[in-house]
């Protein structure tokens, strides 16, 4: 049996479920999409097989040097009709309270752009949606790899424009959940189940809609 190193990705998932005449959709990004996409697995189901790593995809360098592992999650990634992704959280985060986020802001543009042009190359026939990165608790309290709502606002701002000029679609998730109280949180950045749900409702009504519209 051979050996898989992390640089080069999983092996290709066994039994990988497959239905003839429906859509292939592939959800990517960080434990916000972990929380919701159990949800739109089962309210796609009638139109769509999706897939999505269990891991946590982290932040915009992880999902290059993944990459692979991604690839060979779905049968065949030509036949992928939308990949719906994210990268943010981790980005934006000070770890251990460092004066700098993770990603400089011209890092992870930088790295966005790298991600939107890698989708585009492995999954060729495929509708690219980035999906904006959710604001924090406004009762955020301490916590250990701080990050801000409005530093966040910035890093969306500067990611979608590239987006969009690279000829991907934007969902925006930070308008969807920007008045959100802090009941809605488990806590500094996580949703209960019933925000969780209420997300992955809304990413499924977005996927229905851009499926039946094509590329």
């Amino acid at each position: 049996m051979k050996t898989y190193y992390d640089e080069e990705g999983a092996p290709r998932a066994e039994n990988i479920v497959s239905h003839e005449g429906k859509k292939s959709v592939l959800l990517i990004g960080d434990s916000i999409r972990q929380g919701y996409c159990a949800t739109v697995k089962d309210l796609l189901s009638d139109i769509a097989d999706v897939y999505y790593p269990e891991d946590n995809c982290r932040f915009a360098q992880y999902i290059i040097a993944s990459i692979s592992s991604y690839v060979n999650l779905v049968p065949d990634p030509d036949s992928v009709d939308v990949v719906y992704w994210n990268s943010g959280q981790w980005d934006t985060a000070h770890f251990r309270y460092d004066d700098e986020p993770l990603n400089s802001l011209e890092q992870y543009v930088y790295a966005i752009g790298r991600v939107q042009k890698i989708f585009r190359r492995e999954f060729k026939n495929a509708k690219i949606i980035f999906a904006t990165t959710t604001p924090m608790n406004p009762v955020e309290g301490d916590i250990m790899n701080p990050r801000t709502t409005e530093e966040i606002m910035r890093y969306n701002k500067a990611a979608c424009e590239l987006v969009l000029k690279l000829g991907g679609e934007i969902d925006d998730l930070f308008s969807l959940m920007k008045d959100k109280d802090s009941s809605w949180y488990l806590d500094y950045c996580h949703y209960t189940a019933e925000g969780f749900r209420y997300i992955g409702q809304h990413v499924a009504d977005y996927l229905r809609n851009a499926i039946s519209h094509g590329k």
